[in-house]
């Protein structure tokens, strides 16, 4: 087995290799989680040797980012491999010593590490371009509805008795408001367009949007989240719109 620069010696290692795949909110496939589970015996001629061997290897995987791989005896490749370079990440788990009984630690030493590797879909080129539907996490829109148009209603303040109610106007504002939110794999989703851009009366108020900084950035950006909220004023009467809707 090597990592990085690091060979372990021949038949010293057991791997024990696990795949758990991720999905998104929305049902999409967006990759999987391989995990390696290392266990083997340092062995030396000497305790000083063994303990440099012990450092070497604790020095081997406290390093991230690093190719893993397994060989066969003649140094050849196997179907066993993780390429650092089509990872979000590689992360390595400190050396453990599970062991504390009998010779341990004369002229040799059990081990555990372990190795984590997450692999994006979209490395494989099985999810499209960054910003597109299926590169979605999460998605949701809402169209919310204020008023139904009618008239416009008030008491009269009176010094005495029932205060009289009077119509001031035959007509009142609809407002509906377009908001919703989108998390992106891999990159930036589109943000939807306004379905009455016509109908945004106070832009600096009416108009928002919200562009976050990527909720994974180590040692790639990903999860790009954004968010949106439109508002428009319909007087007397409005559409009946639904969401739309991914672009």
């Amino acid at each position: 087995m090597v990592k990085g620069s690091y060979r372990h010696a021949l038949y010293e290692a057991a791997v024990v290799i696990t795949r758990q795949p991720s999905y998104s909110d929305t049902g999409l496939k967006l990759g999987y989680l391989e995990k390696w589970a290392i266990s083997g015996i340092l062995q030396a001629d000497t305790q000083a040797a063994l303990t440099t061997a012990m450092l070497e290897l604790e020095v081997a995987y406290s390093r991230d980012g690093e190719d893993v791989s397994i060989s066969t005896a003649a140094g050849g490749s196997t179907a066993h491999y993780i390429r650092a370079a089509g990872c979000q990440y590689v992360r390595s788990t400190p050396v453990s010593y599970p062991m504390g009984t009998g010779a341990q630690y004369t002229t040799y030493r059990n081990y555990e590490v372990g190795i984590e590797a997450y692999v994006a879909i979209g490395a494989n080129g099985l999810i499209t371009a960054p910003g597109s539907p299926m590169d979605l996490m999460a998605y949701t829109e809402t169209i919310s509805y204020s008023g139904n148009g009618g008239p416009i209603k008030m008491y009269v303040p009176v010094i005495t008795g029932d205060w009289p109610e009077q119509q001031i106007n035959s007509v009142s504002p609809i407002v509906i408001v377009q908001s919703g939110s989108a998390i992106g794999a891999t990159g930036r989703p589109v943000i939807p367009y306004p379905l009455y851009p016509d109908r945004i009366q106070n832009p600096p108020s009416d108009y928002r949007l919200s562009l976050d900084w990527p909720r994974s950035f180590f040692p790639v950006k990903g999860q790009f989240p954004i968010s949106w909220s439109y508002t428009f004023t319909f007087m007397g009467s409005g559409p009946t719109v639904f969401p739309t809707g991914p672009l």
